[in-house]
């Protein structure tokens, strides 16, 4: 993926603080390039082998949602579909490996009831098996993990450092989509304590750059900010969070393949 498929956490444009609940971090390598309908694939020169990471901040006690287009709440129950049982929690997207959408994405995403943003994860139990799914990003660009069983262990609960799921990597042009397959495993899973918050903002300029600009919402906390050329090894961009405001940018160069970004709090 060279330096053009980055990691990206979330925007925040207001100091949003996290629940009770845990970050779910995962690590792996593209293994399939499934479909490249929408050209997006080849225009960032994914290829297999490439790494990607994915981190979730999950909360089983909230009802997980969808945020529609036209700025509504839709909150998913189980539809009574016989043996085939969902259950729904909040699962919100933190950082990790998104393909960028091209020429705003694709009508049929883009309507007023679509889905502009999800906040869920969910556990499915059928007679054909089961199925525990995080999955975060926009209706035109998304990152979902997954596991499926016949047996125990593939509710997202029962999932323990090193469970291996599967990533599914999904980005629209406004023509069709593209699709990258990923082998991953569960890296860590992190508690996160009501009052701890963090806001970050990357963007790609295009100029050579990843600029990063990033907001510290609790100033007593120490967030480090990494950038990462492989998404293993990480070299660290700026500390001391209650130095940082809005205008605060911090230049990254991306000539390396500087490809993944991470946050965490000390």
């Amino acid at each position: 993926m060279k330096a053009y498929l980055v990691s990206i956490c979330v925007l925040f444009q207001t100091c949003l603080g996290f629940g009770q609940g845990s970050f779910y971090t995962f690590s792996g390598i593209v293994s399939n390039l499934f479909y490249d309908g929408g050209g997006i694939l080849a225009a960032h020169n994914v290829a297999i082998g490439d790494p990607v990471s994915a981190c979730y901040f999950v909360d089983f006690g909230a009802p997980g949602y969808y945020l529609l287009n036209d700025g509504t709440v839709d909150v998913p129950t189980d539809p009574p579909l016989g043996n085939v049982h969902t259950t729904y929690f909040y699962c919100r997207w933190a950082s990790g490996t998104l393909l960028p959408s091209t020429n705003g994405g694709f009508n049929l995403n883009n309507r007023p009831q679509d889905i502009a943003e999800y906040f869920t994860g969910w556990n499915q139990s059928s007679p054909s098996g089961n199925e525990g799914r995080l999955q975060g990003g926009t209706g035109n660009s998304n990152f979902s993990v997954h596991k499926s069983s016949f047996s125990s262990g593939s509710q997202v609960q029962e999932w323990q450092v090193g469970t291996k799921v599967r990533g599914i990597i999904v980005a629209w042009s406004d023509q069709d989509w593209s699709i990258a397959w990923a082998d991953m495993r569960l890296d860590s899973i992190t508690a996160v304590e009501p009052t701890q918050q963090i806001a970050v903002s990357i963007r790609d300029l295009g100029d050579g750059n990843m600029r990063v600009g990033a907001i510290g919402c609790t100033p007593s906390s120490q967030v480090v900010l990494q950038y990462s050329t492989d998404c293993l090894n990480w070299t660290a961009v700026a500390t001391n969070t209650a130095t940082w405001n809005t205008t605060s940018i911090f230049a990254v160069p991306t000539t390396n393949s500087a490809a993944c970004f991470r946050v965490y709090q000390q």
